[in-house]
């Protein structure tokens, strides 16, 4: 089979549409995923640092949080990746929930102990679960 020129241009147009939407995706996934990390970050310093507790650290927190969520309601994802893509967001919607109402208090209370007790237990499986699945959701 020969390809005629519009033939091969059309070829070529469609082959970049699939490696630009690849490389988007990729980026798209990895920007979540930096903003996920990010938000982990800011939650450990409060628990690591008490000068770090104060308003300007828990805007911080909100805000990586809040980054996290705009992101993932931007992602779409192809029907086949549909049911993995919601257990991504299921598994952070719990994250976050218990970052702002369990967490956030535990650590302004004192109860560092605690609080690193589900930072590290429950929190971290959930953080290792989201990771994974952006690995594989995004390829």
């Amino acid at each position: 089979m020969r390809l005629n020129s519009k033939g091969f241009i059309a070829l070529l147009v469609v082959s970049l549409y699939v490696m630009v939407s690849a490389v988007e995706a990729a980026g798209t996934f990895g920007d979540l995923k930096a903003k996920m990390i990010d938000a982990r970050n800011s939650l450990t310093l409060m628990i690591q640092h008490p000068d770090m507790r104060g308003a300007e650290q828990q805007k911080k927190i909100k805000e990586t949080a809040d980054a996290v969520s705009a992101t993932l309601a931007q992602i779409r994802v192809p029907d086949a990746k549909a049911s993995r893509y919601k257990l991504l967001v299921d598994t952070w919607d719990a994250f976050k929930k218990t970052r702002e109402e369990v967490l956030v208090p535990l650590i302004l209370s004192g109860k560092e102990e605690e609080a690193i007790s589900i930072a590290s237990g429950v929190q971290g499986d959930r953080f290792l679960k989201m990771i994974a699945l952006i690995d594989e959701i995004s390829y």
